[in-house]
């Protein structure tokens, strides 16, 4: 195969792939979203789990095997945790905010509203992590 086809043949595969990833966000983060609160969104216990969870299935969700299911629902829960920085946080194309909304009987709850987001790759998200791991508050 030539260098070129080879390249082509890469790039194909890394934008279904991003693809993918987009749709599987846009499900799984709301969800996450939901089970949290401005209150608890930033809770040492939590980002300490994330943290761990990340250096353990990093890598696996880069570039797929056992572990990278793991890896993506840390990622999933991170941006949902993210979403309640003032702004949201952007990545993937998505600008993801933490919004109050209610259900049929009045029930408040938390949901990650998606808008499109001019940027490309990781967006803001590297920026909005910061310190947060160490504790820091997040960047706005």
């Amino acid at each position: 195969m030539s260098t070129k086809a080879a390249a082509t043949e890469y790039l194909v595969s890394r934008t279904h792939r991003f693809a993918h990833a987009k749709v599987a966000l846009s499900a799984a983060v709301p969800l996450w979203t939901m089970r949290m609160t401005p209150e608890t969104a930033f809770s040492k216990p939590d980002l300490t789990r994330l943290s761990d969870a990340f250096e353990r299935h990093g890598e696996a969700l880069v570039v797929g095997g056992p572990g990278a299911a793991e890896g993506f629902n840390a990622l999933a829960e991170t941006i949902a945790r993210l979403s309640f920085c003032p702004g949201g946080v952007s990545t993937f194309g998505i600008r993801w905010l933490a919004v109050l909304k209610h259900k049929p009987d009045g029930t408040p709850y938390w949901w990650a509203d998606q808008s499109p987001d001019s940027s490309v790759g990781l967006g803001d998200l590297p920026s909005k992590l910061g310190g947060l791991f160490a504790g820091q508050e997040p960047t706005q």
